[in-house]
């Protein structure tokens, strides 16, 4: 009896304890794609702004975009067009 209820109890804890691990790691892993798109996209801005204050074109710095963050050639201008005014 004692033994049933033994093994039943390391079981609930086992996956109690795996449950905390799954859930911890989706956190992280949501929480670190956020800052890193978050932190991309101001690598972004303060590379169309450089290229602004240093009398660049507008097609430099798209092309600059695509070569450092990958972005698509309509991406990379979309956000050329988005940054560049704001300064």
């Amino acid at each position: 009896m004692y033994s049933i209820l033994f093994d039943e109890e390391i079981i609930s804890r086992n996956h109690d304890a795996q449950l905390i691990r799954d859930v911890t790691a989706s956190v992280t892993e949501s929480v670190t794609a956020d800052v890193t798109a978050a932190e991309r996209e101001n690598g972004v801005r303060i590379l169309i702004d450089t290229y602004k204050r240093l009398s660049g074109s507008q097609a430099d710095a798209a092309e600059a975009v695509v070569a450092e963050y990958g972005y698509k050639t309509s991406e990379a201008e979309a956000a050329v067009k988005k940054y560049w005014d704001k300064e």
